[in-house]
């Protein structure tokens, strides 16, 4: 009996894509346990853990029952998309979180006995845009749209730039900079180069993008060209300086991407107080 697909109409969505970094090289060196279990499986099962557990965490409380997130395996990482009206905000805190617990999770198993083979590491890449499910029978779907492609190869970058382990794409940054500050970055670059803005007005105008730069926490990299992506894209680090607990303007961000949240925002504390290295 053939089964007949369903395709929905386009929805708007963030996409979040982890990728965990050396996974063959260490599955190779890794020996096998007493029941025949390749040893670095469980270093990648805790490493999915690590990553649904900062999805769950990003949600707020009250839509935790039924998540407006789909969570799918890529082999050696995970693919999520976050729906709903906060889609962006959301995904945007998600990857802050994975950014922190990642980092400490690949540094301990660094230092361990387990490891064998060459550091791991990981990368995250984060866009939003319009998403189209395709549903075949009753247990396959799959997300299709620019944004699913595009995280994709955001998260490829950062395996050839330092010190990038999280980039955000153009659109997911400009969403959710709208929603927390009610402004964004098209604008002003529209300014920036329209023919009748002086020299002071342009100086002016870099000083806002730069300052909204600090209020989310990022790094402007540049406009890069993107494999399988028409036209090139401003791209964003995660800065890890800005994102230490504790500093004022990541805890305004925080505040702002949990809505003033008290029970939320303690536990997103709480969660990155314990990924931090230990002293």
């Amino acid at each position: 009996m053939s089964t007949q697909s369903v395709v929905s109409q386009p929805a708007p969505a963030t996409c979040l894509i982890a990728d965990l970094r050396n996974f063959t090289a260490n599955l190779n060196a890794a020996p096998s346990d007493g029941a025949g279990v390749n040893e670095f499986c469980y270093f990648l099962g805790e490493f999915y853990e690590a990553c649904l557990d900062c999805i769950d965490l990003s949600i707020p409380p009250t839509l935790r029952a039924q998540p407006p997130v789909s969570v799918s395996s890529t082999g050696d990482g995970v693919l999520a998309l976050f729906f709903g009206p906060w889609h962006a905000p959301t995904a945007f805190l998600a990857a802050v979180l994975m950014n922190a617990a990642l980092g400490e999770h690949c540094e301990r198993y660094n230092r361990g006995d387990r490891h064998r083979g060459p550091d791991v590491d990981f990368g995250v890449g984060v866009e939003s845009g319009n998403v189209f499910t395709i549903r075949a029978g009753h247990s396959f779907d799959t997300h299709i749209g620019h944004c699913v492609n595009v995280a994709a190869r955001t998260e490829a970058v950062t395996k050839t730039l330092h010190d990038a382990r999280t980039l955000f794409a153009d659109d997911v940054v400009e969403t959710v900079c709208r929603e927390l500050f009610g402004r964004g970055f098209h604008d002003l670059r529209a300014k920036e180069a329209a023919e009748s803005t002086d020299d002071d007005a342009r100086l002016a105008i870099h000083d806002q993008l730069t300052e909204l730069n600090r209020k989310l926490c990022v790094v402007y990299m540049s406009r890069h060209v993107l494999g399988g992506v028409h036209a090139p894209l401003h791209l964003y680090r995660l800065s890890r300086q800005s994102t230490r607990p504790g500093t004022p303007r990541f805890e305004d961000l925080l505040r702002r991407l949990t809505r003033d949240d008290e029970d939320h925002l303690a536990e997103i504390r709480h969660a990155l107080q314990a990924s931090q290295p230990a002293r």
